[in-house]
């Protein structure tokens, strides 16, 4: 069969018909892999590079013991290389991407938690107070649920961005942006009760407000 053939043609260029080195060859390529999701998984280039030194040393040693001299060696050892190159290239930049999203994580995770827990001064005690009540959602005539205290504060720290995007040099679009915000966050913010089509209409609308914040670094 071809498939034979083939692997009795590089059984004979790269192992030089030596079972041996050709165990040693597989072993080692292996293990390479498994270095290679070691360091992924430890988040670790440098974890992947000191596992691979220790398996090609390792491997030639054991190479050494059974008699394979280094021309019979040579071209194993240089594929092996040129494989322990490529997969760290591979993981230098999987650790690299992971990191980047991790960070906008953390970044997305504090500026929520800000949005929630920074309250501007003059509306602290109001706040404070209903937040101090065990309020639970309670359903409208049409079935749907009224707003949480979480909403109050949101819109809270929301218009105090809103103000500070205001005193910033804004773009004709964003400006406009800025001031129909503004202006759909200040008639939620004068009706006494809000169905769960506001609430999300005002998600959308607090989204709007960060993405501003972020893009003129408020």
């Amino acid at each position: 069969m071809w498939l034979e053939r083939i692997w009795q043609s590089v059984y004979a260029w790269l192992f030089y018909e030596n079972r041996a080195l050709t165990a040693i060859f597989f072993v080692a390529l292996g293990a390479l892999s498994v270095a290679a999701f070691v360091g992924y998984s430890c988040k670790s280039v440098g974890a992947y590079a000191a596992l691979a030194a220790t398996i090609g040393g390792g491997s030639w040693l054991v190479a050494s013991l059974c008699g394979v001299s280094l021309k019979a060696a040579g071209r194993c050892i240089a594929v092996l290389c040129v494989y322990g190159g490529l997969s760290y290239l591979v993981l230098l930049l999987l650790c690299s991407v992971k990191g980047k999203i991790k960070k906008r994580r953390e970044a997305r995770a504090k500026i929520e938690r800000k949005l929630q827990f920074t309250l501007p001064d003059s509306e602290n005690s109001f706040v404070r107070a209903r937040l101090n009540t065990v309020l639970k959602p309670t359903d409208t005539e049409d079935g749907q649920q009224e707003t949480l205290p979480a909403q109050e504060l949101k819109i809270s720290y929301a218009r105090q961005l809103l103000t500070r995007l205001k005193e910033t040099q804004l773009s004709t679009a964003d400006r406009l942006k800025t001031d129909e915000l503004a202006g759909l966050i200040s008639v939620y913010m004068s009706k006494d009760g809000w169905t769960a089509n506001d609430l999300r209409a005002l998600n959308d609308a607090f989204s709007g407000v960060l993405k501003l914040s972020a893009k003129y670094s408020v």
